[in-house]
């Protein structure tokens, strides 16, 4: 049999997110944008005064099908006010155990002084089928909420999680609705993107537990990338 390799390349850049909680899934919570945005799907109806609209932009549609979008996985109360930061400033429903949240303290990020950076923790853990594949981390198009989700670029290889960095100014007080879109995940690849979505806790709590192998004191998922 000949060996072809050419004829096996992997032409398409393939994303595997591991959830070990079967509703993550039934639900939908991460999805391909084209799947989960239902108002873009078709034009509205052009007039002569208004020849164009934001469903016909190009870049808009293209993005639709190179990203993958990050919903809510619960209803979250948001009030961040003069009192000192505490895990209060988000309320989850009682017994919801999956959505977590960090304080980030680090004074590099501190952009304005009545602000304050938490980080959401995404519950997926991710592998690519290409180790140098790049994607950009921004706030969804259709996040209506007052969120300031910090744009970054992230590689499956280097980390496994897509947590989001939200900033708060005080005196906030918003709603993050059930499966409100909150981010996107752009692909830097001209290949066609394709998303796998899989409950499986072993694999899970493995690619988790490399995510805490940390062998440097700073830098570590730089260096070993």
């Amino acid at each position: 049999m000949l060996k072809l390799p050419f004829f096996n390349r992997e032409r398409y850049v393939v994303v595997k997110a591991y959830a070990m909680d079967k509703r993550l899934l039934d639900s939908n919570h991460l999805s391909m944008t084209s799947s989960t945005v239902k108002e873009a799907r078709r034009c509205s109806h052009l007039t002569k005064e208004v020849p164009f609209d934001f469903t016909t932009c190009y870049g808009y549609n293209k993005s639709l099908h190179n990203s993958i979008t990050i919903s809510s996985w619960c209803e979250v109360k948001v009030n961040y006010d003069d009192k000192p930061v505490s895990d209060y400033i988000y309320e989850c429903p009682l017994g919801m155990n999956a959505f977590k949240v960090m304080d980030v303290k680090d004074p590099a990020y501190k952009m304005l002084d009545n602000c304050h950076t938490t980080k959401i923790i995404v519950p997926w853990m991710f592998d690519c089928n290409k180790k140098d594949a790049m994607f950009v981390m921004t706030k969804h198009i259709y996040n209506r909420t007052p969120m300031m989700i910090a744009p970054g670029m992230l590689n499956f290889t280097a980390t496994r999680a897509a947590h989001m960095f939200n900033q708060l100014s005080k005196g906030q007080k918003y709603k993050i609705p059930y499966m409100h879109p909150l981010a996107q995940l752009f692909s830097l690849s001209d290949l066609p993107l394709h998303l796998e979505t899989i409950l499986d806790p072993p694999i899970f709590h493995t690619l988790f537990g490399e995510q805490h192998n940390r062998p440097f004191f700073r830098g570590s998922a730089i260096k070993v990338s």
